[in-house]
């Protein structure tokens, strides 16, 4: 098992994050309830399957463009998808965030 796990840290180039995909969800179903919109609204809005949706919510890997996917059905920036543990929030702003939102608006330029 240990010889497993360090091939998938090599693969990945960092070690399975378990609590990064529930934030991952738990900001997906905060931001559907918000929004009063369901699973089935959101694969909707997406032009997504079912099955695309359940492997999103159960926290299995899925595209980056599938996540794109979701923050423009969702109207929110694709930041918002990935919120900061608890004990990382700080006064500082998140310069990922902040750069990710600069590029965002370049882009739409």
């Amino acid at each position: 098992m240990k010889r497993r796990l360090d091939t998938m840290v090599k693969q990945v180039g960092r070690p399975h994050n378990p609590d990064a995909e529930a934030r991952h969800v738990q900001a997906i179903r905060r931001l559907l309830y918000e929004r009063r919109m369901s699973m089935r609204d959101l694969a909707n809005a997406m032009g997504a399957s079912r099955q695309t949706i359940s492997a999103l919510m159960q926290g299995q890997n899925v595209t980056l463009h599938t996540l794109q996917n979701v923050a423009d059905a969702l109207r929110c920036d694709i930041s918002e998808l990935f919120p900061r543990p608890p004990e990382a929030q700080t006064d500082e702003p998140d310069m990922a965030a902040a750069l990710l939102k600069l590029v965002n608006m370049i882009a739409k330029k």
